[in-house]
């Protein structure tokens, strides 16, 4: 009998920790959106964010494929203006600013080690940033929440990284 409880036991202890190793490890896969920026740099863009934290956000999504990225996001500090030109098909150069300056997107290829995201821009709406320098970012993953913090840029190395937490949406 205490052979058939031995053996039930080990059996037992074999598929829990059998299930356990079959588990995959988080992945930074999906789509995320941004709730929440932390800015450090004393001076931000104009356009954009002051220093401090922010939850009022700007629409923006950042998507993970098996090895591809994409970002786009509207960087500035409020809603784009959306009325038409003061002249038809004759935007002044503060109008284009003003509509399509605050706005980013780039997408290539990613890689994670560690806590360590780098992409590399393949296509970007900045061409400096197609297929030069990479742009790393240390990452928190936590569950359906994600945290990046660039830590270097197309320039080098960030001098007052901002914090950006994500939200998994799929």
């Amino acid at each position: 009998m205490a052979n058939r409880l031995f053996v039930v036991v080990v059996a037992m202890l074999g598929l829990i920790d059998g299930s356990l190793l079959g588990q995959s490890k988080p992945s930074i896969q999906g789509v995320w959106r941004p709730v929440e920026v932390t800015i450090t740099n004393p001076n931000p863009n104009p356009a954009g964010l002051g220093k401090g934290t922010h939850t009022n956000l700007q629409p923006a999504l950042l998507i993970f494929t098996v090895k591809h990225y994409s970002q786009i996001l509207d960087t500035a500090g409020k809603p784009r203006p959306t009325a038409p030109f003061k002249v038809a098909g004759k935007p002044t150069a503060e109008e284009m600013q003003t509509q399509w300056g605050p706005f980013q997107a780039n997408a290539g290829t990613y890689e994670v080690s560690g806590n360590t995201l780098t992409l590399r821009p393949t296509v970007a709406k900045n061409p400096a940033l197609q297929g030069k320098v990479p742009l790393r970012s240390t990452i928190k993953l936590d569950g359906n929440n994600l945290w990046t913090t660039q830590v270097e840029g197309p320039t080098g190395k960030v001098d007052n990284p901002s914090t950006v937490k994500y939200v998994r949406v799929e």
